[in-house]
């Protein structure tokens, strides 16, 4: 699985679906907060029509921690960000909905 100081994650395809398999080394969601990552990138140089080629995920690598400890950390902490991001996001659309409102009240 690891070449180079590099992950390269098992992917079976599941119908029209591929499935990264990663096995209890590591952490699933410090692993999908890795490939986040790197995804626009390998997006950028791999996806070539509107649909992602599963022979393409050959090319999809990117680094790790080998400690678990240090994995859990970084999953927690980017769980807890993405949260964060997720709260003020619902905080702006709700601003928004005050805001559009507020204009439909002024022009009736």
């Amino acid at each position: 699985m690891s070449k180079n100081g590099r992950l390269y994650v098992k992917c079976e395809s599941i119908g029209r679906f591929a499935a990264v398999i990663v096995d209890d080394r590591y952490n699933s969601s410090y692993i999908y907060h890795s490939i986040c990552n790197v995804f626009e990138d390998f997006r950028r140089k791999y996806v070539t029509t509107i649909n992602l080629q599963f022979g393409a995920l050959k090319h999809l690598g990117f680094c790790v921690h080998d400690d678990r400890q240090t994995q859990d950390s970084i999953a927690t902490e980017l769980d807890l960000r993405q949260m964060e991001i997720e709260r003020e996001q619902q905080q702006l659309e709700t601003w928004r909905n005050i805001k559009k409102g507020f204009f439909e009240k002024m022009f009736v």
